[in-house]
């Protein structure tokens, strides 16, 4: 019995020294280098990995450009997630983000397109409206429509000149739009810092 617990007693000894040696030695060192700052720079540090973390996230504009695959000129984009996540019944369960999207097409022009991933957007043949809101104005309401293709998870808000000027003046943009039995909902997005033509 005792030859029993010493060998157990060296496997736990053992054990422990291994998970020890596997710590990584970098986050002792970037833990060192912070604890030398000053406050200031330490604020910085803590600022810079928010929005490190933020944008890996999406929720903050990330800008794409491709080739059109016809030859007529680039494709642009910028994109962001919504801030806040939101989940339907059954069969789009799962908490998703919506995206906003600003896009500068050689074929169909400019466009503000906001998208979900499961679920469906509630507008009619011809159009519908969402309500805007720009930082703390009041609400205003724009014009949308579903895409070409009668894809339910996308909608077109128009007036693509009119939602960017008021976007580059605003941090966050809240953006209500009403769902097939799931109501209305609005999604927040950061839109500071934007980007854009």
């Amino acid at each position: 019995m005792k030859t029993f617990l010493w060998i157990l007693g060296l496997f736990v000894v053992f054990f422990v020294i291994t998970k020890l040696a596997e710590r990584p030695e970098t986050s002792n060192v970037e833990q060192a280098r912070v604890d030398g700052m000053t406050p200031e720079q330490r604020a910085e540090v803590e600022r810079e990995r928010r929005e490190a973390e933020l944008r890996r996230l999406g929720l903050k504009w990330h800008y794409q450009e491709v080739d059109d695959q016809m030859g007529r000129g680039k494709i642009k984009s910028a994109l962001v997630n919504s801030l806040n996540q939101f989940e339907f019944d059954f069969p789009y369960k799962r908490p998703q983000r919506a995206t906003l999207q600003l896009r500068r097409h050689p074929k169909y022009g400019r466009d503000v397109i906001l998208q979900i991933e499961r679920g469906q957007f509630l507008c009619g043949v011809s159009d519908c409206n969402v309500e805007v809101r720009f930082g703390a104005k009041k609400p205003t309401t724009f014009s949308a429509a579903e895409p070409a293709d009668h894809d339910t998870t996308a909608l077109f808000i128009r007036n693509h000149d009119s939602f960017v000027a008021n976007a580059r003046k605003a941090d966050k943009v809240f953006i209500e739009a009403q769902f097939f039995r799931e109501g209305n909902r609005v999604f927040e997005f950061d839109v500071s810092g934007l980007k854009w033509p």
